[in-house]
């Protein structure tokens, strides 16, 4: 009987004490309970957030980044060609292996700071901003220089099909679509994955076409074309005599201009 008695008393002893902790800080509770909900809010807003929010398609994103280098094997074979000669395919394989080196960093890069701004917007957030703007610049000339490329070399294929003059309708080319960016026209998915098919389908008709042509006519041309020595090299109003170095070096920096902008594709 004294034990019940004493178990009782203690106990109440217990629950007094207990309450007198809640009484004396009496925000304790409240504010574990505020942090328990604030917790459980944000982790019900944030999947609410990704639930709700509109997410682009395998295919669309895919169409998106592809389209960058998928255009710029059409445009820049030839530009390579011209410089590198014979060597041109090693050009595009080294400029493959670079992008495929620097793929690690990129996926890294663009999970951390998923956001438009490319370059730029990594290196505000790592190194000063001056340096950033400076990125930034030489970034805006690559591109420039990448569309007035893109553009002499489509121009210069439609002049051979059409009497026109390639410089002029580059011009042209280019103030159009600089009139369509000042409008205010912004990339669609489904524009960008129209244009992706188009890629693909040209280029498997230009690889079947290749096949077939090596199947009935044989490699006769790929070895008249090993046999030719290299391009000669243009170089303040005059040429000299390439090598192996020059062609390589010549060929690469073309084949890296022609995938310049794929680092702000995820933007």
């Amino acid at each position: 009987m004294g034990a019940i008695l004493d178990g009782s008393v203690s106990d109440q002893m217990r629950v007094e004490d207990g309450l007198g902790m809640m009484i004396a800080s009496p925000g304790g509770r409240s504010e574990s309970g505020k942090e328990g909900g604030r917790r459980k809010g944000d982790s019900t807003s944030g999947s609410s957030g990704q639930e709700g929010g509109h997410m682009l398609g395998e295919w669309s994103a895919t169409a998106l980044c592809g389209n960058d280098l998928l255009s710029s094997c059409l445009y820049t074979i030839g530009l390579v060609t011209q410089n590198a000669g014979k060597v041109a395919p090693l050009s595009f394989i080294f400029v493959s292996v670079v992008l495929y080196l620097i793929k690690s960093v990129y996926s890294m890069a663009v999970l951390s700071f998923p956001h438009n701004g490319g370059s730029y917007n990594v290196l505000a957030h790592v190194a000063p901003r001056p340096l950033a703007a400076f990125a930034a610049t030489l970034s805006i000339i690559s591109y420039i220089a990448t569309c007035v490329v893109s553009a002499v070399s489509a121009c210069d294929y439609l002049s051979k099909v059409v009497d026109i003059s390639p410089v002029w309708a580059s011009v042209v080319l280019l103030l159009f679509f600089a009139a369509l960016v000042l409008t205010g026209l912004k990339e669609s998915s489904s524009i960008a994955f129209g244009i992706f098919f188009v890629h693909c389908i040209t280029l498997l008709v230009l690889a079947v076409s290749c096949f077939v042509f090596a199947a009935s006519e044989g490699f006769s041309v790929l070895w008249l074309n090993i046999d030719q020595p290299y391009p000669r090299v243009k170089m303040a109003g005059s040429e000299m005599s390439s090598s192996l170095g020059v062609a390589l070096f010549l060929g690469f920096s073309s084949a890296m201009l022609g995938v310049s902008g794929y680092e702000t594709t995820v933007g």
